[in-house]
């Protein structure tokens, strides 16, 4: 993947969440459909083209794979028996390559059919599929202001920090990190589409999806997000699952500045035997007001 997964990524949660956490050793993979931000699913699908160009650029692409034979075809790329037949058999010696591309303009535009076609059914795919994802999320760091607020009840919660492990296989090591743009994510654009359609490449895959659920706006980029992205299982019949991890990938937990009494002593009566190697740190507020933690 090439993204360096950092030494720790941290979770953080309401006490009430961590309890759970804690008590059942499970952890909660959770479907996009349920994220808190509504834009981050509106992807494209290379959709914005105009025909007459597209019939040129459709045009162009065939010539160059039909006269240049060292252009290897995608094995996994869409096969059209008109192209294969003409890369064949054309005599290209006496036909220049400029007055094939406006003989070709009829097959180009037979061809934009072939890709809306591919886009519909990549859409309908990526409808299907994005229900099928189950996503766990980390961030970065672990002094986050913004982060104890939003999801550690205002300071009042926990983090988690969870190290990747690889004795035990860790799925920590399949984290990447999410991208952030104003830029609207696309499946594909639509020149991929045509090039899958001549066969030139392979249509989008895992890997694409996958990019587009580590997709955000740049008005999230604060969070500093890390995310598994893996499929539900087959007895997964809601939109999360409580997925049991291993308690030694947990290293320390840190309170917040704000929890109350009662949540701390739960949380480290908790610890118990199964996460009595944690290191258990209490947040507090440092002259500067950064966020300071000590060992209790």
């Amino acid at each position: 993947m090439g993204n360096k997964i950092p030494d720790y990524l941290f979770k953080y949660t309401p006490c009430s969440t961590a309890k759970l956490i804690l008590k059942n050793k499970k952890i909660r993979w959770n479907s996009p459909l349920n994220f808190d931000d509504i834009f981050e699913l509106n992807h494209s699908l290379g959709m914005d083209f105009e025909e007459s160009k597209a019939v040129d650029i459709i045009a162009q692409k065939l010539a160059k794979v039909i006269y240049d034979d060292k252009i290897q075809l995608h094995e996994t790329g869409l096969k059209n028996p008109k192209f294969e037949y003409m890369r064949k058999h054309l005599r290209k010696d006496s036909y220049p390559i400029d007055q094939f591309i406006e003989t070709i303009k009829p097959v180009a535009k037979e061809t934009i059919s072939i890709v809306k076609n591919i886009i519909e059914t990549e859409r309908q795919r990526w409808t299907n599929d994005i229900k099928n994802y189950r996503i766990l999320c980390f961030a970065e760091f672990n002094d986050s202001d913004l982060l104890w607020k939003r999801y550690a009840e205002n300071h009042s919660g926990i983090v988690f920090q969870w190290k990747p492990i690889n004795e035990i296989d860790s799925p920590l090591f399949e984290a990447r990190p999410v991208t952030y743009s104003d830029d609207i994510p696309e499946i594909a654009t639509f020149d991929h589409f045509v090039d899958a359609a001549i066969g030139l490449k392979p249509l989008p895959g895992t890997e694409e999806f996958i990019a587009l659920v580590t997709a955000k706006t740049l008005s999230w980029s604060g969070e500093n997000e890390w995310r598994i992205v893996s499929t539900k299982r087959i007895y997964d019949s809601g939109e999360y699952e409580d997925v049991p991890f291993y308690p030694l990938e947990i290293t320390s937990i840190y309170l917040g500045m704000n929890i109350n009494s009662k949540d701390k002593k739960d949380i480290i009566e908790l610890t118990g035997e199964n996460f009595s190697h944690a290191n258990i740190f209490q947040a507090y507020m440092a002259e500067d007001s950064s966020i300071m933690f000590k060992n209790i």
